[in-house]
């Protein structure tokens, strides 16, 4: 059975949070995570799982421009780390969260997930835009 569509997929929770008082300029990836998967540790846990599973995974195979992994990979990465229990939760992370932020690309011509600079391009677009509304446009 193919799995829903990002579009058919209803998100429950997963609430961004950060207080800017505390951001540095360099936070680390664990911080970053956490920022992002305030609300429910065991997403936050999931998340940082699969981003750096499929950072040294491509690493070690030496698929680094850029990191991607194989869906075959993902799913046993998935399966033996985090056990077929936890396998829908962690798919569930990645369609509903790592996907839609930008953390995330999966390319279903090539049965493959990239790993995206989305995110970063996305909190970009928001911090550019809140500047012009401050300014007035």
């Amino acid at each position: 059975m193919p799995r829903k569509s990002n579009d058919e997929r209803k998100r429950e929770r997963g609430y961004f949070y950060f207080d800017s008082r505390y951001l540095r300029k360099t936070q680390s990836f664990d911080d970053i995570i956490s920022m992002v998967f305030s609300g429910v540790p065991a997403y936050r846990e999931i998340a940082s799982f699969i981003v750096n599973s499929v950072r040294y995974k491509a690493t070690e195979s030496k698929r680094t421009n850029p990191y991607w992994v194989t869906t075959s990979e993902m799913s046993k990465m998935i399966t033996a780390s985090l056990g077929s229990s936890r396998k829908p939760m962690a798919y569930k992370v990645l369609y509903e969260f790592l996907i839609p932020y930008g953390l995330i690309r999966k390319e279903e011509s090539e049965n493959r997930y990239y790993l995206a600079r989305d995110f970063s391009l996305a909190l970009r677009k928001i911090a550019d835009s809140y500047d012009k509304w401050l300014a007035g446009y």
